[in-house]
């Protein structure tokens, strides 16, 4: 039921989809990082520190997926840790993180990946329940419920409740080994005199005033509470020379305390009682005298101490193209990840990088695309305009100046890749919804895969012929996971189709072709066909034909379409050997190549 409940559900929300530069903001929005709104307006400018922020999220992907959330928010809290204790309610709220945070690295043992997790923590949050223990608020710090102090530095205080457990200790002489001085005034000054005991008056003089200055101090401890004070009392050892001896214990005309015995204790505590007028009540303590000691029941010796004998498989991941992208091999991460690349010799437009980008994906998924048959115009279609203006917000494109230049932009992009012809014939407009699939999501399991073979199967067929490894893994092997912009069906054949909003300086097949290479977007199709590989193989059967039903690649760079050009600029188009598709497929089987 807190904010920061919240504020974890969007980090969530950005470790599922580190590309995703909304939620990115978001969640550097929270106060666990603190970004105002100039700091994440400066990502338009600067690049290289709207870099290391995504940088630093498929960190943390790779963090949480590797040795829970725990692992991760520690990790986030300890380095935010001065910045918000620094705020009013910074203790708060760094207890709320850290508690969430072994709630979820509670839960990770049966979620699968950020996903699960942010699954969980709705459920949670919706079905939150103040009487679940594990639900309630852990003190964030005891410095306004326990305070422990010193009776001097208590002077001139107040608390609602006191507790004095030590007041029947304390009474022990001085360490005999150290030389005997008194201190004391002698009516003008401060007086000290080593070895007192040569003059009996003056250690009488100094041992009145220090029972004189304890009492005092007894004095500010037992009148500091508003509520109430509990103290223990009882026969302990020197007990008989503590200053409250001396107030229980002493008789009238005596200087010294009598005995601290049960027999005195009774006495003294009912005298106390009857003078309380009800003020005063005692409670006995228990005794530890009857319990009896538990025995072994055998007096063979323990077992010794297991050893853990298990390797863990440190090489099953859940694999995106972003992630193995992201391995050392010389590729463009802005480019493969924002989907944005600027040349320095193109102006700077507020409707690019990975804002517009997502916008732009947005309006294309949810986009009533028989609508946009043949439209042609500066504003969209009837029954469109809601669909382009709420992409724009949706991703910060708010303001009336946006959406004026914006809608336009917006319109032209859509209708022209809509409209484009694409090299088979089909126009995505003129298509039946059945045979459209947006946003296709697919998890393949993969089984112990040598990265050597698997790259050994690209560079023969001219994919990543650059790229030497993927980090430093030897292996790959657990889920591989995506979502394809479109698949789409023409003429009984399937095609992967993926949008793109690329700057480039040309959008000639060459151009295309270099821009693919450069940012491995050729990695990208070849595991999205295999992905549609595998479907089609499921859902057809025995019927399915991959050289009848398999169509080919289809990558739109949708600033560069043009659907009146018979030279089709802007549109990347092929069909990936089927003997590839299989071999990638048999060897993520586990079969041999």
């Amino acid at each position: 039921q807190t904010e920061e409940a919240e504020h974890l559900c969007w980090l969530l929300a950005a470790l599922m989809a580190p590309g995703d530069d909304q939620r990115l903001r978001a969640a550097l929005a929270a106060p666990l990082f603190g970004l105002d709104a100039a700091a994440l307006a400066a990502f338009e400018l600067h690049e290289s520190q709207h870099r290391l922020w995504q940088d630093r999220l498929q960190h943390w992907q790779q963090r949480v997926q590797r040795f829970g959330p725990m692992a991760l928010l520690g990790e986030i809290c300890a380095e935010q840790a001065p910045r918000l204790l620094g705020l009013p309610d910074g203790e708060r709220r760094l207890s709320n993180y850290l508690q969430l945070a072994e709630e979820l690295q509670c839960a990770d043992a049966h979620a699968l990946g950020p996903a699960g997790l942010l699954g969980v923590l709705e459920r949670r949050i919706e079905d939150a329940d103040s009487a679940n223990d594990a639900e309630l608020l852990r003190l964030e710090s005891d410095a306004d419920r326990v305070r422990i102090l010193t009776l001097h530095m208590s002077k001139g205080l107040e608390f609602e409740l006191v507790y004095l457990p030590f007041v029947a200790t304390g009474g022990a002489e001085r360490n005999a080994s150290m030389p005997a001085m008194a201190r004391f005034h002698d009516g003008s000054r401060r007086v000290a005199v080593l070895y007192p005991e040569k003059s009996g008056s003056d250690y009488q003089r100094e041992a009145a005033e220090e029972r004189a200055e304890r009492l005092r101090l007894l004095y500010v401890g037992l009148t500091r509470a508003r509520l109430a004070t509990w103290f223990a009392w009882g026969a302990a050892n020197h007990a008989e020379k503590t200053p409250m001896a001396w107030l229980l214990h002493r008789e009238p005309g005596q200087d010294k305390a009598g005995a601290v015995d049960a027999a005195s204790i009774a006495q003294r505590l009912g005298v106390l009682l009857a003078h309380a007028g009800g003020a005063v009540s005692v409670q006995s303590a228990s005794t530890a005298a009857g319990l009896r000691r538990l025995e072994f029941a055998g007096s063979a010796p323990p077992a010794p101490a297991a050893v853990a004998r298990r390797v863990l498989d440190r090489d099953w991941w859940v694999y995106s193209f972003s992630q193995l992208a992201r391995e050392d091999g010389g590729i463009d991460v802005q480019a493969a990840e924002d989907e944005t690349e600027s040349p320095p010799a193109l102006a700077y437009s507020r409707f690019s990088g990975t804002r517009f980008g997502n916008s732009l994906h947005a309006a294309l998924e949810m986009a009533s695309m028989p609508r946009w048959l043949d439209h042609a115009g500066p504003l969209p279609p009837t029954g469109e305009f809601d669909v382009v203006a709420e992409a724009l917000r949706e991703h910060g494109y708010g303001s009336a100046a946006d959406l004026e230049e914006g809608i336009p932009l917006l319109t032209a992009l859509i209708s022209e890749t809509l409209n484009a012809r694409m090299p088979e014939g089909a126009r995505l407009a003129a298509l039946a919804d059945a045979d459209r699939r947006n946003e296709m999501e697919f998890h393949l399991a993969l089984a112990p895969t040598r990265i050597a073979d698997l790259l050994s199967a690209l560079h023969r067929h001219g994919i990543v012929d650059q790229r030497q490894g993927f980090g430093l893994r030897q292996r790959i092997e657990g889920l591989l996971t995506g979502r394809i912009d479109l698949v789409y069906r023409f003429d009984n054949r399937f095609f992967v189709l993926d949008y793109k909003s690329n700057y480039l300086r040309g959008y000639g097949h060459e151009d295309l072709a270099l821009a693919v290479r450069d940012s491995e977007y050729d990695l990208q199709y070849v595991l999205y066909t295999l992905a549609l590989h595998r479907w089609l193989r499921f859902k057809l059967g025995q019927d399915y034909d991959i050289a009848q039903h398999l169509g080919g690649v289809r990558y739109l760079f949708c600033r560069g379409l043009d659907r009146l050009s018979d030279e089709a600029p802007g549109i990347h188009s092929l069909r990936l050997p089927h003997a590839l598709i299989d071999e990638l497929d048999r060897l993520f089987e586990g079969e041999a190549a």
